[in-house]
Formats: C-alpha cells, sequence, structure tokens
C-alpha cells in the first residue's frame, strides 16, 4: 500500500516538474537556457573533480606501478 503511494507521488512529481519545465521555456526561453547551460556546465565540473580525485587515487599507489611492470614482463 505504502509502495503503491510512493509510486503515485513520484509520478506525480514527475508530471509537475515537466509541466513546470514546459512553461519556463514557453514564457522565459532565455533564463531557461542559460539556467539549463549553467546545470551542464556545473555538472561537468564537479564530475571532473570527482573522475580526478578517484582515478589519482587508484593510478598513484606503488604497488599499482609495480604491478604495471610486472605485467609487462
Amino acid at each position: 500500500m505504502l509502495r503503491n503511494f510512493i509510486t503515485k507521488m513520484f509520478y506525480v512529481v514527475i508530471v509537475l516538474a515537466i509541466i513546470g519545465l514546459g512553461i519556463s521555456l514557453f514564457t522565459n526561453t532565455l533564463k531557461f537556457l542559460t539556467s539549463i547551460f549553467l546545470s551542464i556546465v556545473f555538472a561537468a565540473i564537479l564530475f571532473g573533480i570527482l573522475y580526478f580525485v578517484f582515478t589519482r587515487n587508484r593510478t598513484g599507489s606503488a604497488s599499482n606501478q609495480e604491478m604495471k611492470n610486472i605485467v609487462r614482463l
């Protein structure tokens, strides 16, 4: 019963978000496009930072370098 309610509320929120995006697109297109562009830039920067932090830790250890040298032999 609770799962059914949560599913319906999820769909209501999605529909309201789509309606809000549509209204924003047609009423103030420049602000909408600016907002979308800034969101994409922010997400790319955040992804880049997280990717750099997590991949640097994997490839920076000495044991990992040793394993690469062993595989080459």
